[in-house]
């Protein structure tokens, strides 16, 4: 709460003392829902006129705050002697200040403005501050020491609302107002609310060893010259997609990685603060060290109806229906989520992203033409999945790594003593997984907005997000083959929860009439051989079923046939099997018989 004060101070009046001119409130009388203030000056005047009161009732008041401001009014003095604003004419006109020795909420004010008090009247009725908001044990209404006083003054503030300041704690009542206040201006502003992730869902983060010059990628230190370094690329589109997405969400970052990392990524991505502004929340704010579900209440107290989860791993927000698992975006080879929490790391494929190798001393000063052939080459042999930066123009030279200390004052000398500057290397990184992501969002947002203008009703994005998944594959039936170990039941396996995500029926065998896909491992079962002679069945490979799940779109058949060539070529972009982040168990097996199911 703000106190105000005057621009000019008044004159003290002669003979006063400044406990005098300050004519501080002291005298209290006790009253049944609340305590009466009254009147207590130590002037040689007994009456004052009331002129500007700077408290409203319902108003937390702190010690030594203004009350109000008022005029001494002499014995002889007419009360209508008032000029035309209201305030007295004279010598006695001089404002001054009243103010409160106590803290507390006003319930009410018992005189009103320009009324002519006495000394020991009623002034207003306080009641006991709440301590609605709380920082660290302080009440942040009343400035009271939480710490010094006793239990029946215990604040119930237990709810922290806000990302970076789990201190700040407020009462459940005064969360749940504050959650429909922001109902409201959410409806207002027409957008939802969407927790975005860092790691793996729009960047990707390694430790290992980068060259400087690879263009596009971030280089950065969070505690100090001796500290690791980080090298952060942000997927491609990640820029446009977030400052679309935030005419429709409102943005908040939801990270397992530790507070200078977040705020770091933040800002790379959003340097002026317009995106996320302080809706960051990362590890150091997380009640749970393997959960991210556990702040969503006290992030969203009203309910989490209007808010949308973006994240590479639905895990760690223990499988959340309002959630959409994106396609993990990997750029580093040999290289996870640095963040994930303890237990939980991913097993990730050794085949992906890119690997960085360094020439020596001897190759740095090869003529240009070789350098231009070696940066033809390494731009012709980077994929989506699968890139790796090669030395072609030493092939007896051992690749050496880059060492952290790149930036060292050698390494500077070295650069202008050549005389040259270190040419930029372009890796084309052909990930285009935020436009399909982008048109989810969309989807989503214009169907909630759709519901509400029709019904008055605020729809429930935990609902919503899978009715509008089950219509990716409605009305088509599933046979899998080679795609479910023999020892584990249809129903507990990944591939018949993520066809039944998208609404697909899923069957054990193949019914002539009913069948419309059969998703299978390999060529050659006898499942494979009787759906290729039907032909209303498709024969697609597993890679279907997760673009499918991944794009929330049904997939157009001809693009993932059952074939050897083809079947090896996608096999070959994501590894020997289907995606890590779509597989739990049902994975396809080496073995015979469980890839040839019957």
């Amino acid at each position: 709460m703000q106190q105000t004060s005057e621009k000019e101070e008044p004159p003290p009046a002669q003979g006063l003392s400044p406990t005098e001119e300050s004519a501080v409130a002291g005298k209290e009388k006790g009253a049944e829902d609340g305590i009466v203030v009254a009147l207590n000056t130590e002037m040689r005047t007994r009456r004052i006129r009331i002129n500007k009161w700077r408290v409203h009732e319902g108003q937390n008041v702190a010690p030594a705050q203004i009350l109000f401001l008022y005029q001494e009014v002499a014995d002889d003095d007419d009360d209508a002697d008032l000029d035309e604003d209201g305030n007295g004419k004279g010598k006695s006109a001089d404002l001054q200040k009243y103010k409160s020795t106590r803290a507390g909420v006003v319930r009410k004010r018992l005189c009103k403005e320009h009324d002519v008090v006495l000394n020991g009247d009623a002034l207003l009725e306080l009641s006991e501050c709440l301590h609605n908001t709380v920082m660290r044990d302080m009440c942040a209404d009343c400035g009271a020491d939480l710490r010094q006083n006793d239990n029946a003054q215990m604040s119930e503030a237990s709810v922290p609302m806000v990302h970076t300041m789990p201190d700040l704690k407020v009462t459940q009542k005064l969360a749940q107002k504050l959650g429909h206040d922001d109902t409201r201006r959410l409806l207002n502003d027409r957008k939802l609310v969407l927790l975005v992730d860092l790691d793996q869902t729009i960047i990707h983060t390694t430790n290992d060893p980068v060259p400087e010059n690879i263009k596009g990628i971030h280089h950065f230190q969070l505690y100090g010259s001796q500290s690791p370094w980080y090298h952060t690329c942000l997927r491609p589109g990640t820029t446009q997609f977030l400052e679309r997405m935030s005419q429709m969400y409102e943005l908040h970052i939801c990270t397992f990685g530790a507070r200078k990392y977040a705020h770091m990524i933040a800002q790379l991505i959003d340097p002026e603060g317009k995106l996320f502004s302080h809706r960051i929340l990362s590890r150091d704010e997380c009640f749970n060290a393997t959960s991210k579900m556990d702040n969503l209440k006290a992030l969203f107290p009203n309910g989490d109806k209007m808010v949308c989860i973006i994240d590479d791993r639905e895990d760690v927000w223990n499988m959340a229906t309002n959630l959409i698992q994106v396609k993990p975006y990997h750029f580093f080879q040999h290289t996870g989520d640095i963040n994930a929490p303890p237990g939980l790391a991913k097993h990730e494929l050794d085949g992906e992203g890119v690997k960085f190798t360094a020439e020596d001393k001897q190759d740095q000063e090869q003529p240009k033409e070789s350098k231009d052939k070696k940066t033809n080459s390494i731009q012709g042999t980077c994929d989506s999945e699968s890139k790796e930066l090669c030395d072609k123009s030493n092939v007896d030279s051992v690749p050496q790594e880059i060492k952290t200390e790149t930036r060292n004052n050698d390494k500077k000398e070295e650069k202008k003593s050549n005389g040259q500057k270190q040419e930029q290397i372009v890796i084309e990184d052909p990930d285009d997984y935020l436009l399909y992501l982008e048109v989810i969002l969309g989807n989503i947002y214009k169907r909630f907005y759709a519901i509400y203008d029709e019904t008055g009703e605020i729809p429930d994005l935990k609902v919503l997000v899978p009715q509008l998944r089950s219509e990716v594959l409605r009305d088509q039936h599933l046979v899998f083959s080679g795609l479910v170990p023999m020892q584990m039941k249809l129903e507990q396996s990944r591939v018949y929860y993520l066809a039944k995500c998208l609404g697909a029926e899923v069957h054990s065998n193949i019914d002539k009439d009913v069948t419309t896909h059969l998703v299978a491992a390999n060529v050659g079962t006898v499942k494979v051989n009787t759906a290729k002679m039907l032909s209303r069945i498709k024969v697609v490979n597993a890679y279907w079923l997760w673009a499918c799940a991944e794009r929330w779109e049904h997939v157009d058949e001809k693009l993932f046939p059952l074939d050897c060539k083809s079947y090896q070529v996608t096999a070959a972009r994501g590894g020997p099997s289907p995606p890590v982040h779509q597989l739990e168990g049902g994975t396809p097996s080496s073995s015979k018989q469980q890839q040839q199911q019957q």
